[in-house]
């Protein structure tokens, strides 16, 4: 009868999870949905698809392939995260790592479950290392977008062309963003036209709305002409203000974040105390079929509720 109430109140908590989570994941989709069909009204265009009598193609949702695509997806994460590795060997070390973790849990705990639990937070840990690289590339990447767009800014008022200009802005910044601008004047240089080589750039880092804006005003202007650096001087002035409110949204989230921490470590903490002060106790959750349910089930929404604290304390790109 125990059990029987153990595995109802667990299934419960469980269900009322998963709805909280449907819930929320469902009213972001929604906003995701409208603020996708007020940028393809701004455009003019169903899908941002074309201008009324002109024939440039702007798209309103960049690296829609990697998003259809795991395998490319996977490589664009390799990429932004600055490894070198091909997404053969990543995959390789991460399932070594898994099938480690596997075997230390299987004869830690005597459970096959238990080590398929071990083996799948084995590669969980080595997607959040790569995550948290590309993560930490992402935002230096934006730092560093302001800095080029000034020095380009003064190249291209020193009469300079734009694809020399870029090539100064490389030598202004440092990686992530300084191997990738470099990149793209050496196409420019074999002869590839310099706005498709920033549109290849622009698909190899989707989530920067600011390079996603550049990119499309050198489209734009290219074809039809205006003045690239007061648009240049505008967007330095945007990411500036961009880099305040990221500062200070810092600084507001700072106690959520610390909280954040502090839930996720205190499992681990008291599990680690239970060990060491009633080793028989721990043994008892771990040797039993229940305990080991009631186990991995607080691991499971443990690891869900990292993820949901991690997205609340982070704005969208």
């Amino acid at each position: 009868m125990d059990e029987l109430f153990l595995w109802i109140g667990a299934s419960t908590a469980v269900a009322l999870f998963c709805l909280a989570q449907g819930g929320f994941w469902l009213l972001r989709g929604r906003q995701h949905r409208r603020e996708e069909q007020l940028k393809q009204r701004i455009r003019g265009g169903q899908g941002g698809q074309a201008l009324q009598g002109g024939k440039i193609q702007i798209r309103s949702k960049l690296g829609q392939q990697a998003a259809g695509n795991v395998a490319v997806s996977l490589r664009l994460t390799l990429q932004q995260a600055g490894s070198n590795l091909t997404l053969a060997g990543a995959l390789g070390r991460a399932f070594a790592l898994a099938g480690f973790m596997l075997l230390v849990f299987t004869l830690l705990f005597q459970d096959v479950l238990i080590g398929l639990g071990g083996g799948l937070l084995g590669l969980f840990v080595a997607h959040l290392i790569f995550a948290s690289r590309r993560d930490k590339n992402v935002r230096l990447f934006e730092e560093q977008l302001a800095t080029a767009l000034e020095a380009m800014v003064f190249a291209l008022r020193a009469g300079r062309s734009l694809e020399e200009s870029l090539h100064s802005a490389a030598e202004e910044v440092e990686a992530p963003l300084a191997p990738e601008l470099s990149r793209v004047y050496q196409e420019t240089a074999l002869g590839r036209p310099v706005e498709v080589a920033l549109e290849q750039l622009r698909d190899r880092w989707p989530q920067l709305r600011a390079l996603r804006a550049f990119v499309e005003a050198v489209g734009v202007l290219k074809r039809t002409g205006g003045n690239l650096v007061e648009v240049m001087q505008t967007m330095t002035a945007g990411l500036h203000a961009q880099a305040l409110f990221e500062v200070r949204h810092r600084a507001l989230t700072s106690e959520g974040r610390m909280s954040g921490r502090i839930l996720m470590g205190l499992p681990i903490f008291a599990l680690v105390v239970q060990a060491l002060l009633a080793p028989e106790q721990l043994a008892q959750l771990v040797g039993t079929p229940t305990g080991q349910t009631v186990l991995m089930a607080s691991a499971g929404l443990w690891a869900l509720g990292a993820f949901w604290i991690s997205r609340l304390t982070r704005p969208d790109r």
